[in-house]
């Protein structure tokens, strides 16, 4: 029964995760009409994650022997246009997408290759935003993401 409700936790914290990467896609998207300062800070706090919660989907789905297919997204250059913010959106809106359909397909496995591919993926999210957030904090103590001109 424990084993189960472990399950179930990892899966809701999955679905949140899902949630949260189509609230960033939200934000790109609203930013792009912003004054330049703010487009290049959102960029800037955007394309942090991108490649992180990419290879968290790709892993996720090798797990479930599953080929997710982001190869139409594009790495983003150092810019802070709004077709860069679109992007964006577009990046974290089918990441978002992708992971929603295996955390679906994965609740619909047997009971024990759920309780371990969520296991794993479980633990390789904990472990990859621990390491996000200590390169942010790093990043953020040496330079800011646009130059200062007050």
């Amino acid at each position: 029964m424990s084993r189960r409700s472990n399950a179930d936790q990892n899966f809701q914290m999955l679905q949140r995760i899902v949630a949260f990467l189509f609230a960033l896609a939200e934000l790109a998207q609203k930013a792009a009409s912003m004054p330049r300062p703010m487009r290049k800070a959102v960029c800037w706090i955007l394309s942090l994650p991108e490649s992180m919660i990419r290879d968290l989907v790709f892993d996720f789905a090798h797990d479930l022997n599953v080929e997710a297919d982001l190869s139409r997204l594009e790495t983003l250059e150092d810019g802070d246009s709004t077709a860069d913010l679109m992007r964006l959106a577009l990046a974290y809106y089918e990441m978002g997408q992708m992971l929603g359909m295996l955390v679906a397909y994965a609740q619909d496995c047997e009971l024990q290759a759920r309780v371990q591919s969520v296991g794993v993926m479980s633990s390789l999210i904990e472990a990859r935003f621990r390491i996000l957030v200590a390169a942010m904090h790093r990043v953020s103590t040496s330079s800011a993401p646009y130059h200062d001109t007050s």
